[in-house]
């Protein structure tokens, strides 16, 4: 499983393919879920409108920084991640 879900994470990264995932919100962040890894959105404002474990087609992309997050207050729980992303689009 774990063999699938990377390597579907890594399409949709290079080829910016569409992948499902399920938006997942505590407070520490807005994560989108793909099979059982979460990654960090760093522009959750695109997930507004959507409840928690919503499922949504999205297009995004890996990130090293997330300037959106910087001086953020967040609880001090910690949430296992793959890391950080930006949606580059959501499909309708």
């Amino acid at each position: 499983a774990f063999i699938v879900d990377f390597f579907i994470f890594c399409n949709c990264v290079k080829g910016k393919k569409v992948v499902e995932a399920s938006v997942i919100r505590d407070c520490t962040g807005t994560y989108l879920r793909v099979g059982s890894d979460d990654y960090l959105v760093c522009n959750s404002d695109i997930l507004k409108e959507y409840k928690e474990n919503s499922k949504v087609k999205a297009d995004f992309s890996s990130v090293t920084n997330c300037p959106e997050n910087e001086g953020k207050v967040v609880c001090m729980m910690y949430h296992e991640n793959k890391g950080m992303v930006r949606i580059n689009n959501i499909q309708k």
